[in-house]
């Protein structure tokens, strides 16, 4: 089995938290987490450098830094001003510059949006993941284009969001299962961000650890990182000190169901 890190997701302080509450939303969480965690940092503009700069205060390490989901040509202008909240690649890479180890990611959309020249540009020779996004064959397009990437010896993987090809498959858990079993084999470079938060659009919430996950772990067990999202609902979407003891208290107890599901 491939070592694997368990990482959590800056999500967590939603889109208007303090940098310094991340941690804190995991107290108690040491045993799985460990003493010095692992982060995926939202490069949204307004926040992503006051997370960057707890990590120097050695309050955790960036595991990597999560750019842009593609969204720039979507009819919504609501949903273009979210994803344009967050950095482009280029400025995410100069960011990165201090974190030499950690990842940088996009959702397979903004490959075309923001160019394949222009990222790799910008990459160069770090990781890059490659995300699959909500819409239908959006796996099978994600894992495409990062074999083509690993023929061509560039340091690439695919970041299987659960959560989106579970939807992407009609929240058949089989043929969820089943598509990662097929279509990972080729892929050198696998993580996975497992949502598990209470905002209902984008995560499994209680269901996840209900199901048969036997397959799952076996398909799991060659992660490179493991990373909890844990996207809140309702205001805790924008004001995480909402019912924040209630909050560390579930974020302990999920976890804690991970590690009994074998999953963490």
């Amino acid at each position: 089995m491939t070592e694997r890190k368990v990482v959590v997701s800056s999500d967590q302080i939603g889109l208007l938290g303090r940098p310094e509450d991340l941690m804190a939303a995991y107290r108690g969480c040491e045993k799985y987490l460990g003493e010095k965690p692992g982060v995926e940092v939202i490069g949204w503009r307004h926040q992503v450098n006051g997370v960057l700069a707890e990590a120097r205060k050695g309050r955790f390490e960036v595991a990597g830094i999560h750019g842009r989901c593609g969204l720039a040509r979507e009819p919504s202008w609501s949903v273009r001003a979210v994803d344009g909240a967050i950095m482009g690649i280029e400025e995410l890479a100069r960011l990165g510059e201090n974190f030499p180890e950690a990842y940088l990611l996009v959702h397979e959309p903004e490959l075309k949006i923001a160019g394949e020249e222009k990222i790799w540009r910008a990459v160069d020779k770090r990781r890059l993941m490659v995300e699959n996004s909500l819409t239908m064959e959006q796996f099978q397009r994600t894992v495409e284009i990062v074999k083509k990437w690993q023929k061509e010896g560039k340091n690439v993987g695919v970041m299987v969001d659960l959560y989106h090809l579970y939807l992407e498959t009609g929240k058949k858990w089989e043929i969820m299962v089943e598509k990662m079993s097929q279509g990972l084999g080729e892929i050198k470079i696998v993580s996975f961000h497992v949502p598990i938060g209470t905002r209902e659009a984008d995560s499994f919430d209680g269901e996840f650890w209900e199901r048969d996950l036997a397959k799952m772990r076996e398909i799991m067990g060659r992660a490179r990182e493991i990373v909890i999202e844990n996207q809140r609902g309702g205001v805790g979407m924008f004001l995480p000190s909402y019912h924040r003891e209630e909050s560390i208290a579930r974020n302990k107890e999920v976890l804690k169901k991970l590690r009994e599901a074998g999953i963490i």
